[in-house]
């Protein structure tokens, strides 16, 4: 019988005030939101989570 393999979690990351100013900032510059995404080294996800939770729009 084949063992199965543990998934190895990384630990949550907080959102620091920098984190918030340039995902705003790069939202005025219209990139990608996987751009901002793998920038901030957040999943697409928790970036729009954290836009609704702020009242950003991702203008999507």
């Amino acid at each position: 019988m084949a063992k199965s393999k543990k998934q190895i979690r990384k630990p949550r990351k907080l959102w620091t005030t920098q984190d918030i100013k340039q995902l705003k900032q790069m939202i005025r510059q219209k990139v990608p939101t996987k751009t901002i995404a793998r920038k901030l080294g957040r999943t697409l996800a928790a970036l729009y989570m954290k836009a609704s939770q702020k009242g950003i729009s991702l203008g999507n």
